[in-house]
């Protein structure tokens, strides 16, 4: 349902910015999380512009997003709508800001903090085969 959200409201977006208002051009929605009874979502985004503009925008549009859910989901209920500017992209930016700062020096880089997919399929066959169930005859092998 999320998902399904996020893309009604980026694509009602995209038309606003490029038709109407040019401070919601840039505007990315990174997520939505809405509540079990439908009732409520809170919607994440992200933007290259002034982030007070912004949110004067998408509180200035919730309306029109929420009758253009109504319209594409056919749902019981929709949503009202909320804005929160991500922390994760926010975060993003103060620390490659913190770099530029220090512009030529070595960082020092947690490889922790960053998922390796190949790494993590490695690790998830090897649990399964571990996991394996044990047959018949190996019991009777480790009994004698």
């Amino acid at each position: 349902m999320n998902e399904v959200l996020r893309e009604v409201i980026a694509e009602t977006l995209e038309r606003i910015g490029d038709d109407e208002d040019p401070r919601l051009r840039l505007v990315t929605i990174t997520g939505i999380k809405c509540n079990n009874e439908l009732t409520d979502a809170v919607v994440y985004y992200s933007t290259l512009e002034d982030e007070a503009k912004v949110a004067t925008a998408l509180n200035a549009v919730r309306h029109r997003l929420q009758k253009a859910i109504a319209g594409q989901m056919r749902a019981r209920r929709t949503p009202t709508l909320t804005f929160e500017a991500d922390t994760g992209v926010l975060s993003g930016r103060s620390i490659e800001a913190l770099l530029a700062q220090h512009p030529g020096r070595d960082v020092a880089i947690d490889a922790t903090l960053y998922r390796d997919p190949e790494a993590e399929r490695a690790s998830l066959e090897a649990a399964r085969e571990s996991a394996s169930p044990v047959a018949a005859d190996d019991v009777e092998d480790a009994d004698a």
